[in-house]
């Protein structure tokens, strides 16, 4: 297998065919390619090709939230030819734009969009605790991301796992990860389930793609000549250029409207796992050296 599970390494042990979690820690590594990377726009091409032949005839699924990654993922399906449905979980108390964005793209395409509703206070209540408990989960989105896997029956495609490379004193960029997003997908296959959760991260060559475009090395070659802290609004430039009538719009995790509520989901998770670093930072050459081609 050739997906983000195959190229990502996660906790104590080497990649062993599913993402392995150790509730103690969290640490990353990547696998190496094989072969010299495309434009990013034919490596994600390539991406749905790879999750398209693992999922071996199941009905495909793209889940979007209305933010620009995931109608980069979709697009790169449409542009493969692959049939898939399109979904947004609608949360009780949602952001209007979010929706906005999903059925605009939906109607550009001509896809039938399911939005499906979500009552984020319910869940939070009822089955939030049980889950964390169970699975040791350390962030409430790993709960909710593990829950629309669940309510399709096939292979779910999500478009996580952008690289954000952060300015770093040392003068080389960091890329910074956290454990909890590799949790859901590997819970899911441990169940038997099949899903691609971060889509950019499917192969080593489309990472590579990202990390070697020329607006990204832009950001790289002046991030400390300029105040910029961090590579993400590069990123949607990167994008438009593969996708000049791509609408851009403001970053938003999506629970911006039930803060306060999520916020205390986060500090009671929190409390039944202290201690646990969720997070890893990986210098951007290190990066390169595990991902580049062995020689």
């Amino acid at each position: 297998m050739a997906l983000a599970i195959g190229t990502l390494v996660v906790a104590v042990s080497k990649w062993a065919g599913i993402p392995q979690w150790h509730p103690s820690h969290f640490e990353l590594h990547y696998r190496s390619s094989t072969r010299r990377p495309d434009s990013f726009r034919i490596e994600c091409l390539r991406a749905t090709e790879v999750i398209a032949t693992e999922a071996n005839g199941l009905p495909l699924a793209v889940f979007i939230s209305g933010g620009i990654d995931g109608e980069v993922v979709a697009r790169s399906f449409l542009e493969f030819g692959k049939p898939f449905a399109l979904k947004i979980f609608q949360y009780k108390k949602h952001r209007p734009d979010d929706l906005h964005h999903a059925h605009r793209f939906a109607k550009q395409f001509g896809i039938d969009l399911e939005v499906v509703p979500f009552d984020e206070e319910v869940f939070f209540a009822t089955e939030l605790p049980a889950l964390a408990n169970k699975y040791s989960l350390h962030a409430p989105f790993a709960a909710v991301d593990l829950k629309r896997m669940r309510s399709f029956d096939g292979y779910s495609v999500f478009g996580a796992g952008d690289i954000v490379l952060e300015r770093h004193a040392s003068g080389t960029p960091t890329s910074y990860e956290v454990g909890s997003f590799f949790q859901p997908e590997a819970i899911f296959r441990s169940e038997g389930g099949l899903s691609c959760y971060q889509f950019f991260q499917a192969t080593p060559e489309l990472i590579l793609s990202f990390l070697g475009d020329p607006i990204l090395k832009h950001w790289i070659e002046l991030h400390h000549e300029f105040d910029i802290p961090d590579s993400s609004t590069f990123k949607s430039y990167m994008y438009r250029r593969y996708w000049p009538d791509l609408v851009l719009r403001k970053k938003w995790t999506g629970y911006e409207r039930f803060s306060n509520l999520y916020l205390k989901a986060q500090a009671e998770i929190g409390r039944l796992h202290p201690g646990f670093q969720d997070r890893c930072d990986t210098p951007l050459d290190r990066m390169l050296s595990e991902l580049e081609m062995n020689s």
